[in-house]
Formats: structure tokens, C-alpha cells, sequence
């Protein structure tokens, strides 16, 4: 794979208590392979914000770390079978996340990395989310 790619992330977030949120988005970023793992950085920018997010997503072995710097600040693990634990920081305050990775799936060509998450989340101990992502990096 090239080190300029496209990512494309999308998914959904069901919630037992308000409408379920839809995410798509497609951004430039930057790819390497180093010591058996996958990386990918690239930058989110959020309406009404000046402030950027630089995020790093690690892939390695059937699990994939999520780290967050900027606007946005948290390292997520996602681990097939295993429950993790976030601090997850935005302009609006801090909580505390659970997660729970139901399903891992990565399917690795030469151009191509594709990875579908399901997960739930918990925010400070109570049930948050069913979340399901997909995360399409692509050589440019």
C-alpha cells in the first residue's frame, strides 16, 4: 500500500433513549506498516470548531487501537471478545467509556484495508450505544 491513502468511515450508533446517529465520513491520510502492525493517521475537522482532531488508528493482530489528540482526546481498544476501558474528552466535558467488541472482521488486499467493528458502549456504567463501523483505507 502507498503511504497517501483515503479513509472512508462509516457506521451507526443505536441509542435506547434518543435517535440513532449515522457517521460517514471520507478524508485523506497517511499510511505505514511497522513492527507487524498497520498504521493510519489523518486529521478531523468539526463544524463550529477551529480546533482540529489528529487521530492514529493501530492494527495489529485482530485488534485495533484508536488514539485521539486535539479537539478530541481518547485512546480507544477494540478487541474482539475483551471489554476496554476509555476516558473520552471533548469540549462538552469528560466521561468515562466501556467498550465491548462483538465483532472484529478485517479483510487485508494489497491496495486495500477493510474493518468492521460491532461494539457497545457504556458511559459511566450505564448502557450508551450499539455502535457498528467500518473503516475503508484505500491506496491514492
Amino acid at each position: 500500500m502507498t503511504k497517501e491513502v483515503e479513509l472512508t468511515i462509516s457506521g451507526i450508533q443505536k441509542y435506547a433513549t434518543h435517535e440513532d446517529d449515522d457517521l460517514k465520513i471520507k478524508v485523506n491520510g497517511e499510511y505505514y506498516y511497522r513492527n507487524g502492525s498497520h498504521y493510519i493517521l489523518y486529521e478531523e475537522h468539526t463544524e463550529g470548531f477551529t480546533e482540529t482532531t489528529k487521530s492514529m488508528l493501530k492494527l495489529k493482530d485482530g485488534c485495533l487501537e484508536m488514539t485521539r489528540k486535539g479537539l478530541i482526546n481518547t485512546s480507544m481498544v477494540f478487541d474482539k471478545g475483551r471489554e476496554t476501558v476509555a476516558h473520552y474528552k471533548t469540549p462538552f466535558g469528560e466521561m468515562v467509556l466501556g467498550i465491548c467488541t462483538k465483532g472484529f472482521y478485517v479483510q487485508e488486499k494489497e491496495e486495500r484495508i477493510c474493518i468492521e467493528i460491532e461494539y457497545s458502549l457504556e458511559a459511566e456504567g450505564a448502557p450508551m450505544a450499539d455502535s457498528r463501523v467500518r473503516i475503508e483505507v484505500r491506496a491514492k
